[in-house]
């Protein structure tokens, strides 16, 4: 369905030195089954099924290389929608065991937003959106993947048939369209930044 987290939403939870945060990310349809991890599996795009924990691990791993090393993954939980119009419910959470970020000049943090857009192939979006990350202090867009190695081994994870992440449109991502940077302004004034 269009613009909806239906049927699978999965939310990673992580902190920086300032602040508490979550990234939600869509999946493909989750199964209650006996997965390695321990927290089921959702449809991929081959016609299978992969295990959400090695899935969220492998994305994390990638996500890492634009966190400064003061921020910390904790855990993720994974909520399915009954119909696209309901409210989530949780079905599975795991601890990540305090994944730490690996940028260790990371420029100004506070209150950075990183937002990666892809197309899908159903022609939607699917975006991830990561707070307090490490700017290199270049607000610079990016278009293009050879810009950025770290950029490129997340959009690698992302967009592989092998695993089952989605957009809104519930479609696979597929094109890198950007990924930019900016002062999120809500968290700019909860940190009291002038």
């Amino acid at each position: 369905m269009a613009n909806s987290s239906a049927p699978t939403r999965i939310q990673i939870n992580y902190h920086s030195s300032f602040g508490l945060h979550k990234a939600n990310l869509n999946a493909r349809l989750w199964h209650d089954d006996d997965s390695a991890g321990g927290s089921g599996s959702v449809d991929d795009w081959m016609a299978g099924t992969v295990d959400v924990d090695s899935m969220v691990l492998a994305l994390i791993n990638e996500l890492v290389n634009i966190m400064p090393v003061q921020s910390v993954f904790d855990n993720y939980i994974v909520y399915t929608f009954e119909t696209p119009t309901s409210d989530p419910e949780p079905r599975a959470q795991k601890s990540v065991g305090a994944i730490p970020g690996a940028v260790v000049t990371p420029g100004w943090v506070a209150a950075v937003q990183t937002t990666m857009t892809w197309r899908t192939n159903e022609f939607g979006l699917a975006k991830l959106v990561m707070l307090d990350s490490a700017s290199a202090d270049d607000f610079s867009k990016i278009v293009d993947l050879t810009a950025s190695a770290a950029l490129a081994g997340i959009d690698t994870e992302f967009t592989a048939t092998p695993n089952g992440w989605a957009g809104r449109d519930d479609a696979r991502p597929q094109t890198f369209i950007s990924q930019t940077k900016t002062l999120n302004e809500k968290l700019r004034r909860a940190y009291r930044l002038t």
